[in-house]
């Protein structure tokens, strides 16, 4: 009984030896259905889903699993939706024949956007970000920019949109927030009659005596939602909070084109 014992036993650790060391232990990715999220493109094969966090082709019956091998799989590589995105803006500005700003990168010349940003440097919608500065410049005319920004704050680098308008009869300085929960207590101990902006709270830096020409221009920005926006002693700065895209770029040109600022010479 004992010999037969023996012969089981060793019979067994056969299998495990055999199975850790020729078998397929390959990787396996096992995922949630939910996070196969990406539409099907011309160059996916008919029947074939996309991970995007593997960038794995599998099929139905992989994905009902949630099980297939990462290793033998094939992969496929979608291009960098940011990238993608800033190239459509570009596009979208250069269209409209905005003037694009080159940027001069010999020693012994001046900056270019060092020019335009220092205009707005001070700014309180900046100041939130560790560092920033300015990708793509396009001038819509001698007082009104379109600006792509790199941000960085909190381990996130990413592009965003600046509409600067300088040399307006704005006054004062106010910047609009958020409308949440941090800023609904700024509200409550500094509440704001003068100056309101639908969705938004304000907060009043500088607070000007002549009111009608800032409200003149928050009536042309009523019904936007998730900007920065900053009146800054005759200038304005509305941002998007995303990452550069089309929507945001169409928005910021919508906006300028209805304040059909009177610059104040």
């Amino acid at each position: 009984m004992s010999t037969f014992f023996f012969i089981f036993f060793v019979f067994i650790a056969f299998l495990v030896i055999y199975s850790l060391y020729f078998g397929d232990n390959k990787p396996k990715k096992v995922i949630k259905k939910e996070s196969i999220d990406y539409k099907k493109e011309d160059h996916i094969e008919e029947g074939m889903l996309y991970d995007p966090e593997t960038g794995c082709l599998i099929t139905l019956d992989q994905a009902q699993s949630g099980v297939w091998d990462i290793g033998s799989c094939k992969k496929i590589d979608f291009p960098n939706q940011d990238k993608v995105q800033l190239k459509q803006v570009i596009e979208y500005f250069t269209k409209l024949k905005f003037k694009q700003i080159k940027q001069n990168y010999a020693e012994d010349s001046e900056n270019e956007y060092d020019k335009i940003s220092v205009l707005f440097q001070d700014c309180q919608i900046l100041q939130k970000y560790e560092d920033w500065f300015c990708t793509e410049v396009f001038e819509i005319n001698n007082y009104c920019w379109l600006i792509i920004l790199n941000v960085y704050y909190k381990n996130i680098n990413e592009e965003q949109i600046l509409l600067f308008i300088n040399n307006t009869k704005s006054t004062g300085h106010y910047q609009f927030l958020e409308n949440d929960l941090e800023n609904r207590l700024l509200k409550l101990l500094h509440p704001e009659k003068d100056l309101i902006l639908d969705n938004y709270i304000t907060n009043t830096i500088e607070k000007s005596r002549f009111t009608i020409e800032n409200k003149a221009i928050l009536s042309q920005i009523k019904g936007y939602k998730n900007l920065d926006v900053e009146l800054y002693k005759g200038k304005i700065l509305i941002k998007s909070k995303r990452p550069v895209c089309l929507e945001d770029a169409n928005i910021l040109v919508e906006i300028n084109e209805k304040l059909n600022i009177s610059r104040s010479d």
